[in-house]
């Protein structure tokens, strides 16, 4: 609210008329004719299902170097148990905390490296856990994609540390 004040006060003392704009006395050039609309292609998609089940929705795009990835879960807060609110937004949020047995540092190190990411969240319908990066650290980067998804360790620590935050928030 002080920061509002402020700028009313400024454009107050300025002399700026009721428009908001302020005259500088420089002549302001007009704005440049918007650009020629382009065609908007959707592009293709494929979709299979692999083998235990997962459909999988495909889009390749080659024009640059990167991949990402993200699996998405159909669960979220709503299947949180009274008393436990918070419980799937905390559990997702601490996938990255420890894994195998690497800890967060670890974790985040080699994928800075490898100028990848993989990050984790769940929202009140849905949870998902992605992965990105440069296409020629794909492997690397899924490896511990994997190993996030199917082996977190959650560290007694950083656990309390995420209970205690989730509460304040």
């Amino acid at each position: 609210m002080r920061h509002v004040s402020f700028s009313l006060l400024a454009l107050a003392l300025l002399g700026c008329p009721k428009n908001g704009a302020v005259n500088t006395g420089v002549a302001v050039p007009p704005a440049p004719e918007p650009l020629e609309a382009r065609p908007f292609n959707v592009p293709e998609t494929q979709k299979f299902t692999l083998s235990n089940g997962i459909p999988v929705v495909l889009l390749e795009n080659h024009e640059v170097p990167l991949f990402s990835i993200q699996l998405v879960m159909g669960v979220g807060s709503y299947l949180d148990p009274a008393g436990q609110e918070g419980l799937a937004s905390a559990t997702f949020d601490m996938l990255n905390e420890g894994a195998g047995d690497m800890d967060a540092a670890e974790i985040s190190r080699k994928l800075r490296l490898m100028g990848s990411s993989v990050g984790a969240g769940a929202g009140l319908d849905g949870s998902s856990i992605s992965a990105s990066g440069l296409v020629r650290n794909l492997d690397e980067t899924l490896e511990i994609w994997s190993t996030v998804l199917r082996s977190p360790s959650f560290p007694e620590d950083d656990w309390t540390i995420m209970q205690r935050r989730k509460v304040a928030n």
